[in-house]
């Protein structure tokens, strides 16, 4: 028996009429990406640099706002920040602002910590 169901194509969802916390994607300039300072995870650039070169930018760091700094994504924001130091072409899903020339990277906002003291008695 074959049930009758509707399927509501994913970028028809109105995010106005969601209820709860939710979670908002914007695009930065690369400049003022913030890593946290406590981040333990020790990153292989060299690797990421290549994941990124060769599939694009697909997987953005999250912001909290109580630590006024990134909770994931810290290593692939590194290996962004090296690519352009070093004049790599601009990897597919990083935009660039025309009125400045600057790299702009997406990062998602929304659901932070109810204090920075959980991050940092939790994360270390």
């Amino acid at each position: 028996m074959q049930e009758n169901t509707t399927i509501v194509p994913l970028d028809t969802l109105a995010r106005e009429a969601l209820q709860g916390e939710v979670l908002t994607l914007k695009y930065v300039p690369l400049e003022s990406a913030r890593s946290w300072d406590r981040n333990p995870k020790l990153h292989d650039l060299q690797k990421l640099v290549t994941s990124i070169e060769m599939h694009g930018f697909r997987d953005p760091p999250s912001y909290d706002i109580q630590l006024d700094a990134f909770v994931e994504g810290n290593g692939r924001t590194e290996a962004l920040q090296w690519m352009h130091r070093h004049g790599r072409p601009r990897p597919r899903g990083i935009a660039l602002d025309p009125a400045t020339g600057k790299w702009c990277m997406p990062v998602i906002f929304g659901v932070d910590a109810s204090s920075r003291l959980v991050w940092t008695t939790h994360r270390t």
